[in-house]
């Protein structure tokens, strides 16, 4: 029986990717034999590919140097070859040694916690003794030269004496496919000269043997003894802006290429400190999806000593000069990037740029699929002033595992208003958990706070310090971050659900401290309550990916049986259909008010349409109309043949349409508000009346019309739903809505009559109308009922529909419960507004659809709004008219609403006179 030989990177290199994805060097390199394992590797020898040799950043280094098209910053590696030739002139090995088996003690679970800790005592006592001891080594001669080689290699490419360098650790355990181990191992940026170099070197060895390091490799059972260190030695890009690129999209595992970036170095963005601009890419053709310009309230940059790194606010003075041994293009490179006073608001790349560095990141995940068959990948880049993409590191993603994944269930969720916060990233799946607000680390680590396993923790961020804490919760929400911080890394390890990148987050929940919570990834969102939680698979996962369909509109056939099934269609006596709107019957002065409606919507269309491109003379909306039963009648069309009104009519034209309801509809609800018992003031308010009818009877076909263009439009685009539906989402909550202002306010009085209930000892969940005797709250509940359409009916003669809106309210304390409809905050339509993630854009490079789309929503959302409107203004009238009834010394006041328009204005001009 043969054993399988391991390939190694090179010969991976070599037989698995395609000769025309690499650089010509790279195939002529991968054509000879090398077998040597010398203690550095140079940024030009393909060996330096090689994970047991140069750890996972270095091999990363290595890839990416052979790919065609990117660039690296020039670099070598001290080997773990020359790492474990320097150990094993001491007694360190054997420690090491003794380190596993410690470790594998802690493992086998035989022990009791009091005796686990004893073990674990031991362990990092030992292991910060050999720290220690690598730290302080001596390097033989050997090593010594050659690192003072590879550094002069470097500094005679940079063409500068002391050339500042990073000096980054490379472990063989890093980043693999399994576990990230990212972040554990020390890096020293902007080193110079070769003693710095060599101490540095030293360092990032001994982080091998943190107390952090080896606590992530007992709980990834991955021995001490493999974990060997190889360091990259590299030359400092000074960058104006520094970020990721992944071939995912993190929080919605959305297979596009997402681009994140900040100002300066990119250690911000990495840790989780920065909230980044970001830009998401459909993969196959680099189309543009989204982009989004995040907070960037701090940004890193080089000290002024030129030794290291600081943080300060992005909008702050940062001018630097440099140190006196820059070159004067390092010196340029640096200045350029800390005078750059960047505005938080403003994007920090371009388009374009974005694009380039999303084409060069789908390459780079090309080449390891190929190499390693992996599914996903992330990037670390940097640009210089040049301008240049540097890529830094390029690794896998920590595998999604989509089986059994939690989603809220939706149609539990009644309103806005419990949504407590959102955020900006998240990880998929949904928890429940009682909110736990820990302000920061030290009340974690000094036993002020304590996670428990019912937690959803609330924080400003998290970093490593929090991992050995963070081992049995139900969720993370932090205040910053981004889509490589800690959160995002820990929870897909731990499969802890997040959502982070939520402002105000400690703010907002702590006054919720202790209540019960339920985390949202799939919305970035969490909600105050136990919700209920449904599983999606991966195939409902992805289907949301697909593009959006092409709405077909209704066969003839279907419409009208329909319309038959909810008594919209009437037949007369020659057995014409007809269809009733609205579908009850009205008193005769509505009846006239909607039938002059009827006979005026070509000329609404028409006045909409530019001179050339006035509608034809046909028989799509004729002016013939019938009153059967009471209800107002047009004659039936099929949905195919009325839409056509609006076809060829550009954006501008519909636009116009649009604005006009919209005026029809302000005109008519300022003549009510002016209403005043006069013939000016009724034929004014009969005016704008009918004018508002014809659009009311226009506005489903235009919807309609805008939906399916609209659908078309994102289709050829191959937008896909969830983006579409996201954008329509936004700009949805963008837009003022008399349905939400309602539920507002239907949520005000509940808490209302919450307290009024309680203070009288009565139930809430049971009280009744009659039970609430206090005038000013049913004075409340009167003028809800006639401020909003509760009802479908909308007649003058009904009674105001005060049971009804009684009835929502006690629906509404009944449905979220006594505690939380009192724990609630009302979001203004204002406060809402500062919630919406404001600087994230869609389809910017697709103006026509982001036009087409915004006109369609408020068109929807007007179309609404009117109803409530209308409702609001009727009741003024009508009030007055009954006013008027009385004067006329009318037997029956209702009587009033079935005179004709003209007889009411004979009316008003005799009263006048």
């Amino acid at each position: 029986m043969t054993t399988k030989t391991k390939l190694t990177i090179t010969e991976k290199l070599r037989t698995r990717v395609d000769p025309k994805l690499l650089k010509e060097e790279v195939v002529f390199q991968l054509s000879k034999e090398q077998t040597e394992d010398p203690d550095i590797l140079l940024f030009d020898d393909v060996r330096s590919t090689r994970l047991e040799l140069t750890g996972g950043k270095g091999s990363s280094l290595g890839i990416l140097n052979c790919i065609k098209g990117v660039f690296v910053p020039y670099y070598f590696c001290i080997t773990t070859f020359a790492f474990k030739r320097m150990l094993s002139l001491t007694d360190i090995p054997k420690q090491i040694e003794k380190l596993d088996q410690l470790s594998d003690l802690v493992n086998t679970g035989k022990y009791d916690s009091e005796q686990v800790k004893s073990l674990e005592k031991e362990i990092y006592e030992l292991a910060e003794n050999i720290k220690n001891q690598i730290s302080e080594i001596e390097f033989d001669e050997k090593l010594l030269k050659s690192i003072k080689g590879g550094y002069a290699r470097l500094c005679e490419k940079a063409k500068i004496k002391d050339l500042s360098v990073a000096v980054r650790s490379s472990a063989t355990t890093e980043d693999l496919k399994e576990a990230s181990f990212a972040g554990l191992h020390d890096s020293f940026l902007n080193q110079r000269g070769e003693k710095d170099v060599i101490r540095s070197v030293k360092r990032c060895w001994g982080s091998v043997f943190t107390y952090r390091a080896v606590q992530y490799r007992i709980l990834k059972k991955v021995p001490h003894s493999i974990a060997k260190a190889s360091v990259v030695v590299q030359k400092m890009v000074f960058p104006t802006v520094a970020g990721t690129g992944f071939t995912i999209e993190i929080g919605t595992t959305y297979p596009g290429i997402h681009v994140a970036a900040t100002n300066g170095l990119g250690e911000g963005l990495v840790s989780g400190e920065v909230t980044s601009d970001e830009w998401l890419f459909n993969s196959d053709n680099l189309k543009l999806i989204k982009m989004t310009c995040g907070s960037k309230k701090i940004q890193y940059q080089i000290t002024e000593s030129g030794s290291g790194i600081e943080k300060v606010p992005t909008n702050g003075n940062e001018n630097r000069n440099g140190n006196e041994n820059q070159s004067e293009n390092e010196k340029k490179e640096q200045n350029e990037n800390n005078s750059t006073t960047t505005k938080k608001k403003k994007y920090c790349l371009q388009i374009p740029m974005a694009r380039e560095i999303a084409k060069l990141t789908k390459r780079v995940g090309l080449v390891y699929k190929q190499l390693f068959n992996y599914q996903f990948i992330d990037t670390e880049f940097a640009i210089s002033p040049t301008p240049t993409i540097y890529f830094v590191q390029a690794r896998p993603v920590v595998p999604i595992i989509y089986d059994k994944i939690l989603t809220v269930d939706t149609s539990q969720i009644n309103s806005e208003q419990e949504i407590l916060v959102k955020g900006k990233y998240s990880l998929l799946g949904a928890s429940v958990g009682k909110i736990n607000v820990i302000k920061n680390f030290d009340d974690l680590a000094t036993g002020k706070k304590v996670i428990r396993s019912e937690d959803i923790i609330v924080t400003s961020k998290t970093s490593n310090y929090w991992n050995q804490y963070l081992t049995n919760l139900q969720g993370i929400v932090s205040m910053e971050g981004s889509h490589t911080a800690h959160p995002m890394l820990i929870g897909r390890e731990r499969k802890i659900n997040c959502v982070i990148g939520c402002p105000n987050c400690i703010e907002l929940l702590t006054p919720y401290e202790g209540q019960w919570a339920t985390l949202d990834g799939l919305n970035k969102c969490v909600y105050l309550g136990k919700k209920k939680l449904i599983e999606a698979n991966e195939e409902t996962i992805f289907n949301q990916f697909e593009v959006v369909d092409i709405e077909v509109l209704q066969d003839s056939e279907s419409s009208l049986k329909f319309l038959f099934a909810f008594n919209r269609a009437i037949k007369d006596e020659k057995e014409q259909v007809w269809v009733a709107n609205p579908n009850h019957p009205l008193e005769k002065i509505l009846q006239e008010f909607f039938g002059e409606g009827l006979q005026i919507r070509r000329q609404l269309i028409n006045e909409s349409r530019k001179e050339n491109n006035k509608l034809p003379e046909e028989k799509i909306l004729n002016n013939s109309f019938k009153v059967i039963g009471g209800k107002i009648c047009d004659s039936y069309q099929a949905l195919d043949t009325v839409i056509k009104v609006f076809d060829k009519m550009d954006y501008e034209e519909c636009k116009h349409f649009h604005k006009g309801y919209k005026n029809a509809v302000e005109q008519f609800l300022k003549s009510c508000e002016q209403f005043s018992l006069n013939t000016e003031s009724w034929q004014k308010y009969v005016s704008t009346f009918i004018r508002m009818a014809g659009y009311m009877w226009l506005s489903f076909f235009f919807r309609t019309y805008l939906n399916t263009k609209v659908s078309k439009m994102a289709n050829k685009l191959k937008i896909s739903k969830f983006h579409f539906s996201n954008y329509s989402e936004i700009l949805q909550k963008r837009i003022f809505e008399e349905d939400n202002h309602f539920r507002d306010s239907i949520l005000r009085i509940s808490q209302v009559i919450v307290k009024f209930a309680l203070e009288n000892q009565l139930d809430p969940l049971s009280i009744e109308l009659d039970q609430i005797k206090d005038e000013k709250i049913l004075e409340k509940i009167t003028k809800l009922s006639q401020s909003f359409r509760i009802t479908k009916k909308t007649n003058f003669r009904i009674s105001s529909p005060i049971k009804e809106t009684f009835k929502k309210i006690t629906e509404q304390i009944n449905i979220f419960g006594i505690e939380k409809i009192q724990a609630m905050k009302v979001i203004t339509f204002e406060e809402n507004l500062k919630i919406i993630r404001e600087y994230e854009e869609y389809f910017v490079e697709d103006v026509e659809l982001q036009h087409w789309l915004k006109l369609s929503i408020k068109a929807r959302i007007q179309h609404c709004n009117m109803h409530h409107k209308k409702i609001r203004g009727q009741w003024i009238v009508k009030r007055a008219l009954l006013q008027f009834a009385q004067k006329l010394s009318l037997k029956n006041e209702d009587d009033i609403f079935n005179f004709s328009v003209k007889e009411l204005s004979h009316r008003f001009e005799i009263f006048k006179n």
